[in-house]
């Protein structure tokens, strides 16, 4: 009877991770001066940029809109996802804003 056996391993032993810094996107805020106008929040900053739809101002239309999207490592905007709609006319408009006004600012 033969028996082989082959085995593998490491040199050195190592009882320690490489370490990786995260850094997540932060909004600019209050270093941001964006027309004039100080920026405290990305609320402030739509609330100052968005031009609200003829049609949701004269129908009164209210609520949250909620809009998710991603970073880049280079700080663009994309792939946006309407969570909460007001109406397809604002969902617009709040995607207007972040990709044409507020990319590459985070």
């Amino acid at each position: 009877m033969i028996i082989t056996v082959i085995t593998f391993g490491q040199n050195e032993k190592s009882n320690s991770l490489e370490e990786i810094t995260v850094i997540p996107p932060m909004f600019p805020g209050t270093e941001m001066i964006w027309q004039g106008k100080d920026v405290k929040s990305i609320d402030d900053f739509l609330a100052n940029n968005i031009e609200f739809p003829q049609k949701s101002v004269n129908g009164r239309l209210q609520g949250t809109e909620v809009i998710q999207f991603v970073v880049t490592p280079k700080g663009e905007l994309t792939d946006f996802n309407v969570i909460n709609s007001v109406c397809s006319e604002i969902d617009k408009e709040v995607i207007r804003v972040l990709e044409v006004e507020l990319n590459l600012l985070w």
